[in-house]
Order: C-alpha cells, then structure tokens, then sequence
C-alpha cells in the first residue's frame, strides 16, 4: 500500500475509532480530551505529582516538569500546584563563584539523591512556569521561572565560536561538563520570559542569552532541515580553526524527533527554520524513523529494530506542527498519536520510557486542544 492510500486507510479507521475528533458535544469530551483524560488518570496513578519514578528508582525532573507544563496547558491550577511542590524536591542552591544560584537537578534517587544538575531540565521547569503564569495569571510563577533561568545561564562558557551552555554540572566535584548538546537551548522562551521580566537589568541578561543561544542553535541546522545533536568545544583543540562548526552528530545519525523539540525552540522567532524541518519530517510521515543519518535521509538502525519514531517523539512532531500553524499535518500526525495515548493508557508503566512518552503524548493532547478548541 502507498503512503496516500495508506492515509485514507487510517482515515476510515480514525473516523470509526474516534468519530469525534471535532468539538466535543453536550458536555462529552472530544475523543482528544478522553485520551488526554485517559493518559492523565494513568500517570496519576503511577506515584506523586513530580515524582514517578522509573524501573531504576529515579524520578527524572523531565517527565514532571513534562506534566507540569500539560496541567498549565489544561488549565488545572490544583494539579499545577502539586507538581510545583513535587518538583521542588529537584531544586538545588549552589555556590559558584560566591554567587548562589537555584538550579535542577536531573534526577532523584530513592532518598533524594541528587548527582548533577541538567539543563535542557531547567528549562522545561522554566517553561511551566512561565505557561503557568501566562494560564493563570501568577506573577509569582514569573520570579520563580526568572531564578531558574539565572540557574540555566551560570552553565554558560566560552566565547566565539567556543560559546555554549555547558551540558550539567556535578554537585559532588564542583565541575562543569565541557560539551553541549542542542536539545538544552530555548531562545523563544527565554525572550518571552525576558519580555516579561521586571527588572530591566534581567530581561536585558536574559535577552542576550536568547540570542546567543539562538545563533547556537542556527549554526547546529543542517541543509535538510534537521539539526547537529552535539557540541564539542575540544574539537577546537584538536582542528583549530579548519572546522566550520564544532557542532556534530555521532556517526552523523540524528533523531529527527529532537530535531522537532530544537525546532520548536526557535519556531517564533525564526519560522522559516521551524518550517523546514516539519517539512523534511512531513515529507517522510509516518516512515520518518527515530533516528536517521542526517547526509543521506537514510534511516538508521533498521536492522535493530529501534527504527521507529517514539510516541513522545510524534507528539512532539504535533506540537511543532501546531506552533507552526500547519493544522492540516497536525491532524496527520494525530491520526498516529491518538491511537499511541490509547495504548500508553492501557501499558500504564510497562517500562522506563513510559512515563517520558505518556507525559509527553498528554502534553501535546492538551495544547491541540487549547489551540483549536476541539
């Protein structure tokens, strides 16, 4: 079967699976709002607001902070407010360079270990805070978000071509990492969170580093649309000044799922970019693949059968179609992410990547849902 007919054969199952993907009637919820309702009952049940924790006994901060940005997106002040205080239990004051800095640990232990703070951490907890305050009206939440991204910028080094945010930083030796990856950047947050700060002193700090995470992030786009996974300033050492870019991709393979997360960091500011890549993901869709070799377009891992795009992956496909206001291929990609919900409903828990992948389907249900009103 081709990839159109396939299409019309997931339509007809999607209209007698789900008939009403359309506005909700007589106060039933849409097909979307159960799945969302499904997936959030689902996590509930599987520990405390912002602490689920994984096979391996760590609770992440980037499956809470995924889940506090879905309640601000759905409006539920209650449950913001109880993963606001399970995240809380992530917050770490360091001292660095006589300067106490509030950050996010990357993850907690059984008895609240804590190793190294993460960025791309950070800034997710950023983010529900800033949609917390943009959904609820919380100045409050604003100062908390601005105290964290003070956090996020004390990762920054280099200058030049060597300028990046340093990956984490260990609590036990006091040490940066040297690398960077492209995932741990979000200018357009960053702008709006500057744009809203009341110190002028702050939003000017937190507007420089905006931009220059912004040409980071633009020096790291491949032709095709994607983007460079990594960063590595030792490569200066090693090429001096032959390099273009010390941005890289192990084996040149990339996902073009944290391709969409980088995209969307940039999809306000830079929309031209953004567009290109849901192109290149649209053009491939549903076949894309999890990770692909970025000269060729030539899926990886097929042999593996580690090939296909995760469910939080596509989700995040739909939130950058949805930020780029294609709404005909955000109801493509939901034709495959509904169905997705409903099995994450029913495997509650059924391995370590389930709580990341439901946290991230409910994320995108929501804001499809405060974004068409269906």
């Amino acid at each position: 079967m081709n990839t159109f007919g396939r299409f019309l054969f997931l339509l007809c199952v999607h209209s007698l699976l789900f008939p009403a993907v359309a506005p909700a009637r007589s106060g039933v919820p849409s097909p979307v709002g159960s799945a969302a309702d499904g997936l959030s009952t689902a996590l509930r049940a599987s520990g405390p607001p912002g602490r689920i924790a994984r096979e391996d006994g760590f609770s992440y901060a980037v499956d809470g902070a995924t889940m506090w940005i879905a309640a601000a997106a759905a409006g539920d002040r209650r449950l913001f407010d109880e993963i606001r205080a399970g995240m809380e239990g992530y917050v770490v004051s360091v001292d660095v360079a006589g300067r106490i800095r509030r950050t996010v640990s990357w993850r907690l232990g059984r008895r609240g270990e804590k190793d190294a703070t993460g960025t791309t951490e950070i800034l997710l907890c950023v983010e529900a805070l800033v949609a917390g305050a943009r959904r609820f009206g919380d100045e409050e939440l604003l100062r908390e978000a601005t105290d964290l991204a003070d956090g996020y910028a004390m990762h920054e080094d280099g200058v030049g071509r060597t300028w990046r945010v340093r990956n984490y930083y260990n609590y036990g030796t006091g040490a940066f990492s040297p690398n960077s990856y492209t995932l741990g950047y979000a200018p357009d947050l960053l702008d709006e969170l500057a744009a809203s700060a009341g110190d002028p002193g702050k939003g000017d700090l937190l507007r420089g580093l905006a931009a220059r995470s912004r040409a980071f992030v633009l020096e790291a786009f491949l032709p095709n649309g994607l983007f460079h996974s990594s960063f590595d300033p030792e490569l200066h050492s090693l090429f001096g000044g032959c390099l273009p870019s010390f941005h890289f991709s192990p084996n040149f393979i990339v996902k073009p799922g944290d391709s969409a997360a980088i995209a969307l960091g940039i999809a306000r500011s830079v929309p031209e970019a953004a567009r290109r890549t849901l192109a290149f993901i649209a053009a491939r869709w549903p076949d894309v693949g999890d990770a692909i070799y970025g000269d060729t377009g030539e899926r990886a891992f097929v042999d593996r059968g580690c090939d296909r795009m995760s469910a939080g992956h596509m989700a995040i496909v739909l939130r950058l179609a949805l930020a780029c206001g294609d709404r005909n291929f955000a109801e493509r990609v939901l034709l495959d992410v509904l169905p997705e919900a409903r099995r994450l409903e029913r495997e509650a828990k059924n391995g370590g990547a389930w709580i990341w992948d439901a946290a991230t389907v409910l994320l995108a249900l929501r804001e499809y849902l405060e974004i068409t009103g269906k």
